[in-house]
């Protein structure tokens, strides 16, 4: 996947490596179909789809929401790094997959920290809007029907928040509604 990380080594064009972010702008160059220097909506949409994202109509829009901060609809050389939050949130699919192939596989403090993306406000719990968005990062639909069984399972002491203590209460949501299995390390 090709996203930009600081340290930890990711799966890039099927090579382990770690992508600085002069290698992410020249991977994203890549979808410059026309050569003007700036990724426009429908180029962002196929690099995307290149790594395989669903609902890519979605997220190129949001990517280009995320670093199109002089709103002219392209993403200039200068604009983007402002795309590393939304590729760490919203591409980043490089985790094992179970046996079946069929959900990605984290442990209980990878799942939490994976959560924690979504802390929009950085007040270190998940809101019913964050797990929403955390939702609609992994493709779900219905989330506004679907959260609700996420914060009830969850919210142990029902102030309207998951904190960090009661992530763990979402093992069973995570499986099924994220297609997320938790595991012991």
């Amino acid at each position: 996947m090709a996203i930009i990380h600081d340290q930890t080594p990711r799966n890039v064009d099927g090579k382990l490596q770690i992508m600085s972010l002069e290698e992410f702008k020249e991977w994203l160059k890549k979808f410059d179909s026309n050569g003007d220097g700036r990724i426009s909506k429908e180029e962002l949409r196929q690099a995307i789809r290149a790594k395989g994202g669903w609902f890519t109509r979605w997220k190129c829009k949001d990517g280009l929401k995320s670093a199109d901060k002089d709103g002219n609809g392209f993403i200039e050389d200068d604009e983007m790094s402002y795309l590393k939050d939304f590729a760490l949130k919203h591409l980043d699919q490089d985790k094992p997959r179970d046996f079946k192939g069929k959900h990605q596989i984290m442990t209980s403090e990878e799942f939490k920290k994976w959560l924690k993306k979504f802390d929009s406000n950085k007040d270190g719990r998940i809101s019913k809007e964050e797990l929403r968005e955390a939702m609609r990062a992994k493709g779900v639909w219905f989330t506004r029907w679907k959260y609700k069984s996420g914060m009830k399972a969850a919210d142990k002491n029902r102030n309207g928040f998951i904190e960090d203590d009661e992530m763990i209460y979402l093992k069973d949501f995570a499986l099924k509604h994220l297609g997320i299995k938790i595991v012991t390390s």
